[in-house]
């Protein structure tokens, strides 16, 4: 039975937000949220991919990001692609790159209510079973659904006199495939996804 726990509306709303430190130039229809808890970054992360923005992804991600595929998917054939077990920044970037470019539609979903804060003087944070779900159209009637939870690891860089600005270092993909229930989309998990869009 299909999990709805996510609701997600069609690519081209309005975000309404403010700009962030990076000096995230983001045109006229997205904004990023100023980074200062994890939950806004990951929020920041939601609206890079709904609205296939990236300087708004990478504004959000460490430079050392590490995305690590789900278990059942390192080794797996993907068009000739072996996945291994782990990418960098620039790969992951890279394959939703071509996602943004390729696709009609991407709806993405992170739940970010039950994200807390972190203490003060805390660098480090991790959301953990994060629920987390992704559909790529490729045309009207084709694409893909990756649906399940993620991990985020979360970086906070409390340099200078301002506010502690969060990053993602880590992102554990914990989506899955259920059998089909005559939905359109392919079920599959969001690294496969990104291995067939590589």
């Amino acid at each position: 039975m299909k999990r709805a726990f996510l609701g997600f509306v069609a690519a081209g709303l309005t975000v309404l937000a403010c700009g962030g430190p990076e000096g995230v130039s983001s045109g006229p229809d997205v904004a990023m949220l100023e980074p200062t808890e994890p939950k806004y970054t990951l929020h920041n992360l939601e609206i890079a991919l709904e609205y296939r923005h990236p300087k708004i992804l990478q504004a959000n991600l460490c430079d050392d990001f590490v995305f690590l595929f789900g278990p059942e998917d390192v080794g797996a054939n993907v068009n000739g692609y072996i996945i291994p077990a782990q990418w960098t920044r620039d790969e992951f970037c890279a394959a939703l790159a071509h996602i943004f470019a390729d696709s009609l539609i991407v709806a993405a979903g992170i739940q970010l209510y039950e994200i807390g804060k972190p203490g003060p003087g805390e660098t480090e944070f991790l959301a953990l079973d994060v629920p987390f779900q992704i559909n790529v159209l490729r045309d009207r009637y084709n694409g893909y659904e990756a649906r399940g939870y993620c991990d985020f690891e979360l970086r906070g860089d409390a340099s200078g006199d301002g506010p502690t600005y969060w990053r993602v270092l880590r992102l554990w993909d914990n989506t899955f495939v259920e059998p089909s229930d005559g939905y359109e989309l392919e079920e599959t998990t969001f690294g496969r996804i990104l291995a067939t869009y590589r």
